[in-house]
């Protein structure tokens, strides 16, 4: 199980939620008051069993910054998994996908904006 880091932001509470996919393939993470979530990839689509460890946990900043670090990406639109618009970057040699919710447009400058101001 992963230590938890005591660092949890202004509001003293965990602000991500993870879910790791099956054979630890990716880790997507709800983030609290966003209509959009974040999801991890491994790039060749293998498995990285330490997403596993982070299933139903919630998760700080900190926490997600020992995967990556959001800030300063280079974001690119693409049609996801599920027949949706999303954005898409590389970093720290994971797939990071933003991806909003149902019945909600995609606002690059928003959701990019939202996601690096959560982990500065």
């Amino acid at each position: 199980m992963p230590e938890r880091s005591e660092n949890q932001g202004a509001s003293g509470t965990p602000t991500f939620k993870g879910f790791a996919h099956p054979q630890g393939t990716g880790l997507t993470l709800s983030v609290r008051g966003c209509r959009w979530s974040l999801t991890l990839k491994t790039p060749d689509g293998g498995p990285y069993p330490p997403f596993e460890e982070y299933h139903q946990l919630e998760m700080t900043a900190a926490d997600l910054q020992r995967f990556i670090n959001g800030r300063g990406l280079d974001w690119k639109r693409q049609t996801g998994e599920t027949g949706r618009e999303e954005l898409v970057a590389m970093d720290n040699g994971f797939s990071v996908h933003l991806t909003p919710a149902l019945e909600t447009p995609l606002d690059e400058a928003a959701m990019v904006a939202e996601l690096e101001a959560r982990l500065a």
